[in-house]
């Protein structure tokens, strides 16, 4: 290895996280970015540095460098992470209100109401509302949809910090950054370069929706990224609580419960669901119906469409066919997940890399079948991208973007959904699928 080569990647290091650095906090000084596309050009523009980095550190030779070199590039990517989350979490939030929500959810809990049992424009929950946050909540008239563990989150923060919109983004973008320090671990029990961090850390798109945004997602994502390293250090059952810890933050991790059931056995299964349980038992035993923690989830699950990608492609093949081809095409999907889920676990021999490809490609799928693709999913499966890197999903979160520019016509463009999925799969063409050449090999772990 040569020192103008650790120089030059040291160089590329520095100019690249100034860059995304800047960009993201560019939204600060954008008039009305909050409420228009223009707030979300800097973190679009930004993955042009980014992927330069990205490509530099996986180019054969592009990155060498001595042990204390590579520590000295990880402190760098760890500060630049710090301080791009610190910008993007002052920055407005940019064609965002689901921040009204969680605050709601908060203040509801924390009067002592249970928020399952009363949608927003109940008029038992009148004393609660005002002008700031009521009239930005969106749907008023369906309960909410977050499961226990993020209303226990809302309350807390509501009960420390009010109704401050920049309290709840700094919450989960710390959620975010507690991620960061497990993916290195991730990649020391992988034998992979620390520095694939990066990929996560510095995710433009990770970046806008964790910190500039503060979804809750990132509570889940810790969780389950964090119950993932547990597993592949095999301890079983604290992984298992930690999995039903993050399916009562967001319930998309269910769908990798087939894998939990075989790694973790009867013992790790019964500690997940007894984990649920005790989050849920609470809010159900103060509602009024037993269903009533589950109604806004069913109608989201009924009703929502979002940004679809194969599920539209799904829906429009059994159209002739199908009474229904939304409810159709929603069981197909599901079905899809599941089966894709259940191969998954019965593949799984016990090895890390097994087990990391399996998380991969059943929460990418989940993400790629739904008929509601928001960006902010994206970040299901992107803390995964340091572990098992790829160009098509990487570009994947940079082409979600385009989304924002249906939230801002209030309108679906097919054609520019066209665009963003057409590209994508033209990508996951060219690395075979799921399976990318040069990235996590089988013999791994």
């Amino acid at each position: 290895m040569s020192t103008s080569s650790t120089g030059s990647f040291t160089a590329a290091l520095l100019a690249c996280g100034a860059a995304v650095l800047l960009l993201c906090a560019a939204p600060l000084f954008i008039a009305d970015g909050d409420a228009s596309v223009a707030g979300v050009l800097p973190y679009a523009l930004a993955f042009a540095p980014y992927l330069h980095l990205l490509s530099r550190l996986a180019r054969p030779g592009g990155a060498a460098g001595r042990g204390e070199e590579k520590a000295l590039h990880l402190r760098l990517i760890v500060l630049f992470a710090l301080l791009m989350t610190a910008v993007s979490v002052l920055a407005p939030a940019v064609l965002e209100d689901d921040m009204y929500r969680y605050v709601w959810d908060g203040r509801v809990l924390a009067s002592g109401v249970n928020p399952y049992a009363h949608a927003p424009d109940s008029f038992a929950l009148r004393a609660l509302r005002d002008e700031a946050v009521y009239p930005n909540i969106n749907y008023p008239y369906v309960p909410t949809i977050y499961p226990p563990a993020a209303q226990l989150v809302f309350a807390a923060v509501y009960k420390a910090a009010g109704s401050g919109l920049t309290a709840f983004k700094a919450v989960f973008a710390a959620f975010h950054l507690a991620t960061v320090p497990v993916v290195v671990r991730l990649l020391d029990r992988l034998a992979m370069d620390r520095r694939l961090v990066v990929a996560y850390a510095w995710n433009p798109l990770v970046l806008k929706e964790a910190a500039g945004s503060g979804h809750v997602d990132t509570l889940a994502v810790f969780l389950l990224t964090a119950s993932l390293l547990l597993l592949i250090e095999g301890r079983a059952l604290r992984a298992a609580v930690l999995y039903g810890l993050a399916v009562g933050a967001k319930l998309f991790a269910l769908a990798l419960l087939p894998l939990y059931v075989k790694r973790t056995g009867l013992r790790g299964t019964a500690a997940a669901g007894a984990t649920l349980a005790l989050l849920y038992l609470p809010f159900t035993a103060t509602a009024p119906a037993v269903l009533s923690p589950f109604e806004g989830l069913i109608t989201y699950f009924e009703h929502w469409l979002f940004n679809p990608g194969p599920f539209d492609a799904v829906r429009l093949a059994l159209t002739p066919f199908a009474a229904d081809p939304y409810v159709a095409a929603r069981l197909v999907c599901a079905a899809s997940v599941l089966a894709l889920s259940l191969y998954a676990a019965v593949r799984d021999d016990g090895r890390k890399a097994t087990l990391v490809r399996g998380f991969f490609h059943v929460v990418a799928a989940l993400v790629l079948l739904s008929p509601v693709v928001a960006p902010w999913y994206m970040l299901w499966f992107a803390p995964l991208l340091s572990l098992r890197p790829s160009r098509a999903w990487t570009a994947l979160t940079a082409l979600a973007l385009l989304s924002y520019v249906f939230t801002a016509r209030g309108a679906d463009l097919p054609a520019l959904r066209l665009l963003e999925f057409g590209i994508f799969a033209a990508l996951l063409a060219g690395e075979g699928g799921f399976r990318r050449k040069g990235g996590l090999r089988e013999g791994t772990g």
